[in-house]
């Protein structure tokens, strides 16, 4: 889990803020969100009118002469229905090798310099936050968000930043072993939706792709994956004491897979992007882990009358609470709603050691804000899915 990215990703912005009041249904609001003796959950994709996005040219990096394709990285060589899921698997979340930093992500497999540690990020862009809603997203301002300078969003506001839920969110940093590097740039595209008439225009980020590669040397299998986040970043922690690795048996039998998914233009109509499966995935499969990054106060994305940031539309919520949830690792934001006859997945809480949250479901909303680190649920097969099948969750 990514702490503060502190440094040159950040721009400076006004830390006046106010506090504001959260709208509470019961001290178990999050048990009523997520129960995981049931099949779903009573979450909805909140699909408030979006801002127009001015949309410019941006830079794409290509990949270095010897670096390796993505296919050849994260997907099987072909349906195998007999092997476990988890022995195909070559990218985990697992506990992090530095000390009291939550999650990290861990190869297991060797990954050559220049080639993508992972798919790339959807990247949504977050402008012009009012410094009187800041305390509500404070959690994720401070500690998630990068400067839309280096995702290339900076039109799109006066101050903006930019949230990478897969690589840019999960994947922790450190000044000295660190060992891979983003892109300078994203792609932009309408994924076939059309602008001026489909009704999903303005519904979903269009900037997308946004990727980071081994940097370097080639990264172990094993290996944490690490970003440099400045020198500002673990200042407590003796650089030179870290063991940045962990046994691949370890991984396996602990981590939860991350490449079981993968980013493609979805297969509903107008719905701009969606997650597909990389391999078979039987039923019963932890398609992803989802961790949670908890907003006070939905208020906190609105913008003006109509109007609200285009996170919103990838939040989780519950229609009797005023809290937002945030969810992020590689391809969950991109799930689509199938109703009863697409749904081949379900949320339910992580039983993994993994997940730290267990005892913060039955608090208050400010009580979860004093301390919003470890929530963690997961995408689980309700059926069998067939590789490259689109992923879907029934929402409402």
């Amino acid at each position: 889990m990514a702490k503060s990215k502190k440094g040159s990703k950040l721009q400076s912005r006004n830390k006046k803020q106010k506090g504001s009041t959260a709208v509470e249904d019961g001290n178990d609001y999050l048990n009523k969100m997520i129960d995981s003796n049931k099949q779903r959950i009573p979450w909805y994709l909140s699909q408030n009118s979006m801002i127009g996005f001015l949309l410019a040219g941006i830079a794409v990096v290509h990949f270095q002469k010897n670096a390796t394709d993505l296919k050849s990285l994260f997907s099987s060589k072909g349906p195998n229905k007999d092997s476990d899921p988890m022995s195909q698997c070559g990218l985990v979340m697992a506990n992090s090798s530095l000390p009291d930093s939550g999650w990290g992500m861990f190869p297991l497999n060797v990954i050559t310099e220049g080639s993508p540690v992972s798919f790339g990020d959807p990247i949504i862009q977050i402008p012009d936050i009012p410094s009187e809603q800041s305390k509500s997203i404070g959690h994720l301002l401070h500690n998630y968000l990068w400067g839309g300078d280096v995702t290339g969003g900076i039109h799109e506001g006066k101050v903006v930043y930019s949230f990478l839920p897969g690589v840019g969110s999960l994947a922790n940093g450190h000044p000295t072993q660190w060992n891979i590097a983003p892109t300078n740039g994203a792609r932009v595209g309408e994924a076939g939706v059309k602008r001026t008439s489909s009704p999903g225009a303005g519904a979903f980020t269009h900037y997308h792709d946004f990727s980071f590669f081994a940097y370097g040397k080639d990264i172990q299998a094993g290996e944490e994956i690490m970003v440099n986040y400045g020198s500002g970043w673990l200042s407590k922690i003796p650089h030179d004491s870290i063991v940045a690795h962990r046994p691949t048996n370890e991984l396996r039998e602990n981590g939860i897979c991350l490449d079981h998914i993968r980013p493609d233009v979805s297969s509903l109509p107008d719905a701009g992007r969606g997650a597909f499966s990389t391999r078979f995935l039987p039923k019963g499969t932890i398609v992803a882990p989802v961790p949670l990054i908890p907003i006070q106060s939905r208020d906190a994305l609105v913008m003006g009358e109509n109007k609200a940031q285009i996170l919103q539309n990838y939040c989780l919520g519950h229609a009797k609470s005023s809290l937002l949830l945030v969810p992020y690792a590689t391809g969950v934001n991109l799930v689509n709603h199938g109703g009863k006859n697409k749904s081949n997945v379900r949320f339910q809480w992580s039983s993994s050691s993994l997940h730290l949250g267990t005892e913060m479901r039955d608090r208050s909303i400010q009580e979860l804000m004093k301390n919003p680190y470890g929530l963690l649920i997961e995408l689980i097969a309700i059926r069998d899915i067939e590789e490259g099948e689109e992923i879907f969750h029934q929402f409402l």
